[in-house]
Formats: C-alpha cells, structure tokens, sequence
C-alpha cells in the first residue's frame, strides 16, 4: 500500500470513517487522493495500488468499473445499509487497515460485463459493468420482443418486459428479484433472465464467460433503453443491438474472511423479507 485513493460517498455519512482513514495513513506517511461522489474525477486509477471506498454497494459498484482495468485492490468500508459487497463496518476499519498493510489478507476477483451499443458494424456506445445489464423499454411494464444469441448461434426469442444479462455479483441484486438463481462469486458464468416473460417455459439460462450474449429486438420500437449496474443508462435505435461480453480484467476486493459469504448472503435475504 503506497499509493491509495480514498472514494466518498458524499450522501452517505462519513464524518466518523473519514477522518480516521487519514489519520490512519498520515501516520505511517502513505500518499493518498480523496475524492468525493458529488466531484469530477481526480483520483487517478493507473497511478494507485490501492481505493479505499467510503459508502455502500453502489459506490463499490462506481469504483469497481473504474478501477478493474488498472488492477487496483478495492477495500470497501460500509457507510450505507447493508454493505454487501463492503469489507468492513467503520468500526473494524483501523484493525482492518493494519491487516492489509501487514499483508493478512486475500483478493477476491470479481468478474464484469463489457457491453456495447453497435450499429451498422459500429460501437455506439460502450461502458462496463459489474452487477447487470437490463435491455427494456421506456416507461411503466411495456412489453418488446426480444431475441438472443449466443456466440451469433440463435438461443431464445421470447416476449417480457425486458431482460437482464448479470455477472455471478448481479445474481444476488436485480436479477434475484425476477426469479433467477444465485451465483456464488467464484463461478464463471454469466446469467441470461426475461423479466416477466409472458410464457411460462421461458427461463434463464447460465452461459460460460467466454460465450458473447447478443440482444436484438424484432420490433420497431423507438423507446429502447439499455441500463447498467442501475446507474447509466442510454437509449438506442431499434435497428441497433447490445453485445455484451466478460472484461478482460476483473474487480479486486479485498478480503479478510473466507468464510463471509453466505452468512452475509443469508442476512441479505433475511433483510429483504423485512417490510
């Protein structure tokens, strides 16, 4: 650890983990760069080792896409609700920190999807994403045709009201939700799911990582939306088709336990049937 970055997220409260984290550093002269979620980038993922991330699992999910192509060790500390994919509560933060620096730890890789908007043989758009793509329509429960491919081989063609393609870390948010299974990290394999079919034999699939999912839209629809990780979204043309494939590089979390994984999962799923 000689070069770290500091990720905030600024509408979470980090008054009490914040301060520690650079007292923590200042005293063992470690550079660092803070950055909060409400300012332009200014952390520079190729120049650091290591992001601490002040927030919750969708911060995490910001500073996995950023920092995935560069190699950089991610600990997550919880300042939101759960923490599901976070390391560490506040309050094990400074026992935490001097395990890694004293290399006590393990890196846990974690696989993300690279999707891209093509059109007439040309990308469009094109951004990473480390839970999920959803290929829908805009507006409330609107129902479009869908068909896919895999590796060009036609796989499905089925009417919902959209469909998901998640990494194994996306099978425990969004896609759970629409009835798919869970995926435990260390298993590769990507999870093709209609939402809300309307046909009672269209199911999920689970495909290799090194298959291509390609999603195109037999109808003229004018309102598709493609939406990653809940938190970008773009519109494209009908004539247009998503192609998603698995990054070559993959998040790094940096882990403590071996074992925390279905004790948190089953806390996850306990919180959810809570009103």
């Amino acid at each position: 650890m000689k070069n770290v970055g500091i990720y905030v997220n600024s509408t979470k409260d980090f008054d009490g983990a914040l301060p520690d984290v650079c007292a923590f550093l200042d005293a063992r002269k470690i550079q660092y760069t803070v950055e909060f979620s409400n300012e332009a980038h200014k952390i520079q993922c190729d120049s650091i080792d290591t992001l601490i991330v002040l927030g919750g699992d969708g911060t995490l999910l910001t500073a996995a896409r950023r920092t995935a192509p560069y190699d950089v060790n991610i600990l997550g500390v919880n300042t939101g609700r759960l923490g599901f994919l976070t390391a560490c509560e506040v309050s094990e933060m400074d026992d935490l920190l001097t395990r890694y620096l004293a290399g006590d730890y393990y890196i846990e890789k974690r696989l993300l999807i690279k999707t891209r908007v093509v059109k007439d043989g040309k990308s469009e758009f094109s951004s990473l994403a480390m839970n999920d793509a959803f290929i829908t329509r805009k507006g409330i429960a609107r129902m479009m045709r869908i068909d896919v491919f895999i590796d060009d081989i036609p796989a499905n063609a089925f009417s919902a009201d959209g469909i998901l393609i998640s990494t194994p870390t996306g099978s425990t948010g969004y896609s759970l939700s629409a009835g798919g299974p869970i995926i435990t990290p260390e298993v590769e394999a990507i999870l093709v799911s209609p939402v809300c079919a309307h046909s009672l034999n269209t199911r999920a699939m689970v495909i290799p990582t090194s298959s291509r999912v390609t999603i195109r839209s037999s109808c003229p629809y004018e309102d598709l939306c493609l939406t990653l990780d809940g938190q970008i979204q773009t519109a494209y043309a009908p004539d247009a088709q998503i192609e998603i494939d698995v990054f070559d590089h993959k998040a790094q979390f940096i882990r403590f336990d071996r074992d925390y994984f279905y004790p948190r999962l089953k806390g996850k799923l306990v919180d959810w049937s809570m009103p």
